[in-house]
């Protein structure tokens, strides 16, 4: 029998002691690599979700340049792992799978231009997965979701009263001639944001709150809970008014296996996290229908369940501290106690889809010396409560004037032959400066 040799215990020692020297002598590259791809995962909300060309264009340009960089890194550190996980490989999958597609599409321009943006979320893969190994930039990469939902959140609820916010980073981006504008953030009344669609902002929203609570548990300053906390309640707030009716309904099942599948030792922090989140953004909303003067101040009513939420952190670290000082005190969770928070999610989400929805008719300007009309359409559900309100007012010097307000109903036929069936009619004469109907 041949004898196999053993490689010497020094020269293995050796070897990582080169690769380790190595690995430190390019640190602040990989680490200008890292804040690259934070920039892309940051950027890309903000452009419509990459779903046009227009926009993935530069993206994927920058993103190419960065994977190159990376293989240039790799050689220099001689750092010969590409794939080895199996995330990893999924994700080569399915930028194959669009590949292969591509032989049966009926445009091959978009089919390669599909196929070139999962290439590019391959490479975002691959590099995060390789540059963040450490506990501390993991954690970097997740408050890089948790600020880019803020971003969308903050965007989506300032267009919703009024845009303000929005108007100046518009007017800042065309005076710097930079080629971004917002736009279609908030059409009727859901949140669309910059990603322009209700439903996958809102379950982009819901990613970043897991996020959030997550962060929260593992964070061991306070300063940075209570900050994770109130981001928590300004997303769950904006998660709510996209309406992604989808979306709430899996909120309770995804909360469950949430805290089932997270490490024991975290269930009740994130039980705790979870319940108070829900109470904080369930205030923000219906606080202006017990005060009057806060239902017409979104950002008012954000700020008082951030506030809330705080609050409720507050006590409940004291009461956490001071059980634990109490030596004989020992606290036991049954596991139906994680049925808490799912009842909790579920009612909220059953009261805020069945909340009475406010429809709202704004006439448009005429030049037509004998009146003018707006027409407002809006899918009704069955079985849902709706009310509406009609604010009218005269001009100055108008002594006759007189308005109505017609609900149609329609089915496909008629919206396909603009026919309907009049459900009711209701006229005024001679109004006042402002009445309400």
């Amino acid at each position: 029998m041949v004898s196999k040799k053993k490689t010497p215990k020094k020269s293995v020692k050796k070897q990582n002691r080169n690769i380790e020297n190595r690995n430190n002598k390019y640190k602040a590259f990989k680490t200008v690599l890292l804040i690259l791809n934070l920039m892309a995962v940051f950027y890309t909300p903000f452009v419509r979700g990459l779903y046009f060309e227009a926009e993935q264009f530069p993206a994927e340009v920058f993103v190419l340049i960065s994977f190159a960089l990376f293989w240039v890194m790799k050689y220099l550190t001689k750092d010969g792992k590409f794939i080895s996980t199996p995330m990893e490989y999924a994700s080569l999958g399915l930028a194959v799978v669009y590949f292969v597609s591509i032989i049966m599409s009926v445009s091959y321009r978009l089919a390669i231009s599909e196929w070139l943006k999962y290439c590019m979320f391959f490479c975002i893969f691959i590099m995060i997965t390789d540059l963040a190994k450490d506990q501390r930039s993991r954690i970097a990469v997740l408050w890089t979701v948790v600020a880019a939902a803020m971003g969308l959140s903050i965007i989506g609820l300032d267009s919703s009263v009024g845009g303000r916010f929005v108007d100046m980073a518009n007017s800042l981006f065309k005076s710097l001639h930079i080629p971004v504008e917002f736009f279609g953030l908030y059409v009727d009344g859901r949140i669309h944001s910059t990603i322009q669609y209700p439903n996958a902002l809102a379950v982009y929203l819901l990613v970043a709150v897991f996020i959030s609570l997550a962060l929260s548990v593992i964070s061991e300053k306070r300063w940075q809970r209570m900050v994770l906390g109130a981001c928590s309640t300004v997303l769950s707030v904006t998660l709510l008014l996209t309406l992604s009716r989808g979306v709430l309904i899996l909120v309770p099942f995804l909360l469950l296996l949430y805290i089932l599948f997270i490490p024991r030792g975290y269930k009740l922090k994130v039980s705790m996290l979870s319940i108070n989140t829900a109470l904080s953004s369930a205030v923000s909303l219906l606080i202006g229908r017990g005060v009057k003067f806060l239902s017409s101040n979104l950002w008012a009513r954000v700020v008082i369940g951030v506030l809330v939420y705080i609050a409720i952190f507050l006590m409940l670290e004291f009461l956490i501290s001071w059980l634990a000082g109490k030596s004989k005190f020992k606290l036991k969770i049954k596991p139906a106690f994680l049925l808490v928070p799912f009842a909790a999610v579920v009612v909220a989400s059953v009261l805020f889809i069945n909340i009475p929805n406010t429809l709202v008719l704004r006439s448009k300007s005429s030049d037509s010396k004998t009146g003018y009309y707006t027409v407002k359409n809006i899918q009704l559900v069955p079985g849902k409560e709706y009310r509406l309100e009609v604010d009218a007012s005269r001009a100055e010097g108008d002594e006759e004037n007189s308005f109505e307000v017609r609900i149609t109903t329609k089915n496909k036929r008629d919206i396909m032959f603009n026919t309907g069936t009049r459900l009711q009619s209701i006229s005024k004469k001679n109004i006042g400066n402002v009445e309400k109907v």
